[in-house]
């Protein structure tokens, strides 16, 4: 009898999870002609409101949902509102598009939610539906369960790839582009490759926050395809909220200096960190001297290496200021490259948890690293993490008293 109840449930169940499930892929095709799913390592969410952004402009109601640490449900160029939650669960996405039905929406644009290729396809294939997929771009992140390789990380993404529809890119690697083809290839999808679409400097510096090419190409792209006019769809972006995770180069006056400071702390991976850096360098000027935040977390050793080789050799900083954990590995990385021919002397400054700034507050921090810059101007990157004691009091420093 007890064997019989259980079955009896558990079929109960199967039917019931068939019927929802196909019910919800009928009211998503019958309601929103235009689903866009975006995937990818670096941008999405930045992408995701860019995207959102564009349709409205092109009078198409669209609802967007970014998500991370900050997620929002976006629906006017004006307010975001916070997805309410105790914790991040991938039903999360069906439930908040279960709530705006029935509200005129003719187009959806999500943030995938995961990074499980297993429930990226859940969530493709169970929830979005889409009409649109977007892959950002590939990078080397989360390889433990994306992959050891580039090509890995490049099939993990593809569990987004839409069937029978279209894929938007601004990956530029050959050998992860001829991936791509083929997986779309597979779905009957057209893939579109924008990593050569030329944006005029002139539309860029009309965002009031730092954005990247790549990104608004994706977004123009992705516009074309659902009808909206290239001038429709920049006059969107640009008057789109930006990301809490996006950074504006703020002027940071102290002690009669003046620090152009980048909040990169979230920008993890070697590609992107580099290209951004770059950028801002030509920004503030070749001359001007750099220093580097490295906030390092006790769970992240493997970011010590590679961010203290970026800040040498890549950024070519004047002075590296540790926060957090590892100070000392980091030191002897920075002594070990200071052997080298040709490299130039940098100065380290421990205010981490070995140092006694250990719980200093943001403006002490900021003291500390304006007295150890003696040039009058300087560029001071944030990198590696965002969460710390150290990174958690400036950042409460510079978004109170630095908000413009």
């Amino acid at each position: 009898m007890t064997s019989l109840i259980i079955f009896i449930l558990f079929s109960s169940y199967i039917i019931y999870s068939i019927r929802s499930h196909r019910n919800h892929k009928a009211r998503m095709f019958e309601e929103f002609e235009h689903r866009i799913h975006v995937n990818g390592i670096r941008g999405k969410s930045s992408v995701t409101r860019l995207i959102a952004a564009a349709l409205r402009e092109g009078k198409v109601k669209t609802l967007g949902k970014t998500t991370g640490t900050a997620a929002r449900i976006l629906v006017n160029h004006r307010k975001d509102i916070v997805v309410p939650r105790k914790e991040a669960d991938i039903v999360e996405q069906k439930r908040i598009l279960d709530s705006y039905r029935n509200a005129g929406y003719k187009a959806v644009v999500f943030e995938c939610m995961a990074i499980n290729p297993i429930y990226q396809n859940y969530l493709e294939k169970k929830i979005m539906h889409s009409t649109i997929g977007v892959i950002t771009n590939i990078r080397e992140d989360h390889m433990d369960m994306l992959g050891e390789t580039l090509p890995e990380i490049a099939r993990s993404l593809c569990a987004t790839i839409p069937t029978n529809g279209h894929l938007v890119t601004a990956e530029t690697n050959k050998e992860l582009l001829t991936i791509l083809e083929q997986e779309c290839k597979a779905r009957n999808t057209v893939l579109h490759s924008v990593g050569d679409m030329k944006i005029g400097e002139k539309h860029m510096s009309k965002f009031k926050h730092f954005e990247y090419k790549a990104n608004v190409a994706i977004a123009l792209k992705v516009a074309q395809l659902v009808g909206v006019k290239r001038s429709t769809a920049l006059a969107g972006m640009h008057k789109a909220l930006p990301d809490p995770g996006a950074f504006i180069l703020k002027q940071v006056k102290r002690r009669k200096k003046t620090l152009h400071w980048a909040n990169l702390f979230a920008i993890n991976d070697r590609e992107s960190f580099v290209l951004t850096s770059q950028t801002l360098c030509s920004k503030v000027g070749s001359n001007t001297k750099k220093a580097v935040i490295l906030n390092n977390r006790h769970d992240r050793p493997e970011r010590v290496g590679q961010f203290v080789d970026i800040a040498v050799n890549s950024v070519k900083a004047d002075y590296i200021f540790t926060f957090g954990d590892y100070e000392q590995k980091v030191l002897k990385e920075v002594q070990r490259y200071g052997k080298k021919r040709f490299t130039k002397k940098i100065k380290v400054v421990n205010l981490g948890n070995t140092s006694p700034y250990r719980d200093a507050d943001g403006s002490q921090l900021l003291n500390q690293i304006s007295e150890h810059v003696t040039e009058d101007e300087c560029l001071l990157l944030g990198a590696v993490n965002i969460h710390t004691k150290q990174s958690q009091a400036l950042l409460r420093l510079l978004e109170r008293k630095y908000a413009h």
